[in-house]
C-alpha cells in the first residue's frame, strides 16, 4: 500500500475555505464585541449627563435652559460634569458664538460624545456633540419639553414639579450622529444629521403630512441649509443642540424653508436599530427606530397627559 505524504489539492482548498470562514466569524465576533463596548460607553456617557441634569435641577430648582445668550444646556451643565475649570473661563455677559474662538470651546467634553461615532472621536472634531436636548413633542414648538427653548421674555423655569407626565416618562436628551462638512461643502455620509431647506414653507401643524412627504421623498428639490444637529455643542438652537419630537426616524432633516422654528428634526446614531435616550429622572433607555410617532411625540412632552406603556 502506497502512503501519501501530504494533502491533495482538493483537501488543501477545502482547508483554506474552512480557515477563511473561521477567521471571518472570529473577526465578526471581535467587531461585535468592540461595538458592544462602545455602545455601553455611549450609554454610560449619557447616564452621566442625566445625573448632571438631576443635580442641576436639585441645585437650581429648574432644568438647564436650551437658550439664553445662545448658551446650550451642555454649557450650563459643565460644573456638574467635572468641567468647572472650563466653565469658569466663560464670559456670560457676551453671547456664546462671540466666544467661538476661545480655548474653552474646543475640543468638546468627552462626556458629550458617543464612542461609536468615528468623527466626534477624531482629532478633527472641534465642536460636535452626539447628545441633543428635547424641547417638546409636537410639530410646532410649544416648548412643552424638559429642555426649555422658548422666549427669554417668558422667564419660564421648568423644574421637576412641572413634569406632570412623570420624569421617567419624559425624554430630556437623545442622540444625533455627528454632522460633518468637508471643505468643498459636501456633507458627510451621516446625512441624517445635516439639515436641508425646502423650496416652500408649510403651515404647521396642518401641513405636516405634505411637509414630511416633500422632505423625505428626494433631496434633489432641496438645498443644503448647512450645519445640522450636534454641529456645535455650545450653541443653543433648534436644529443644533435641540429638537422637537415629531418623527423618530427620518431620511434627512428639513427646515421649513429655512426656519428652524417648526423644522422636521429626528435623532440618529451609528448604533444598529435605534438611539439612546436619557429620561428626566436620569435613566437611559434604548429607543427603537420603529417606535410609533405618536409615542415618540408623547415622550417629548412633559405635560401632555399621555399614558405610555413600555416602549
Amino acid at each position: 500500500m502506497r502512503l501519501r505524504n501530504g494533502l491533495t489539492t482538493t483537501e488543501l482548498l477545502a482547508a483554506i475555505v474552512i480557515i477563511s470562514i473561521l477567521m471571518s466569524l472570529l473577526l465578526m465576533a471581535v467587531f461585535a464585541a468592540r461595538e458592544s463596548g462602545r455602545k455601553i460607553s455611549c450609554s454610560n456617557n449619557l447616564r452621566q449627563v442625566g445625573v448632571a441634569l438631576s443635580n442641576y435641577e436639585a441645585t437650581y430648582r429648574q432644568f438647564p435652559r436650551g437658550n439664553g445668550s445662545g448658551f446650550s444646556f451642555h454649557v450650563r451643565l459643565l460644573p456638574f460634569l467635572e468641567e468647572s475649570s472650563r466653565y469658569n473661563q466663560i464670559d456670560f455677559s457676551t453671547r456664546a458664538m462671540e466666544q467661538i474662538s476661545e480655548s474653552w470651546c474646543t475640543p468638546p467634553p468627552r462626556v458629550i460624545i458617543c464612542p461609536t461615532d468615528p468623527f466626534t472621536n477624531s482629532d478633527v472634531n472641534t465642536y460636535s456633540t452626539n447628545y441633543i436636548g428635547v424641547s417638546g413633542g409636537s410639530p410646532s414648538p410649544n416648548h412643552n419639553g424638559i429642555i426649555y427653548g422658548g422666549s427669554l421674555l417668558e422667564s419660564r423655569r421648568i423644574g421637576s414639579k412641572d413634569v406632570s407626565d412623570g420624569l421617567s416618562n419624559t425624554l430630556a436628551v437623545t442622540e444625533s450622529a455627528a454632522y460633518i462638512e468637508y471643505s468643498d461643502g459636501v456633507a458627510s455620509p451621516n446625512v441624517t444629521a445635516s439639515t436641508y431647506k425646502t423650496p416652500r414653507s408649510y403651515d404647521m401643524p396642518g401641513e405636516l403630512d405634505t411637509f414630511a412627504a416633500d422632505c423625505f421623498a428626494t433631496p434633489t428639490a432641496l438645498s443644503n441649509l448647512g450645519p445640522g444637529l450636534g454641529s456645535n455643542w455650545i450653541h443653543a438652537s433648534l436644529g443644533i443642540t435641540r429638537i422637537n419630537c415629531v418623527f423618530p426616524k427620518q431620511p434627512r432633516n428639513c427646515s421649513n424653508r429655512g426656519s428652524m422654528v417648526d423644522a422636521l428634526l429626528a435623532p440618529s446614531s451609528l448604533h444598529a436599530g435605534g438611539v439612546y435616550g436619557c429620561m428626566g429622572d436620569g435613566s437611559v433607555q434604548f429607543i427603537n427606530n420603529e417606535i410609533e410617532p405618536a409615542i415618540w411625540q408623547a415622550l417629548g412632552t412633559r405635560n401632555g397627559g399621555e399614558t405610555l406603556s413600555l416602549f
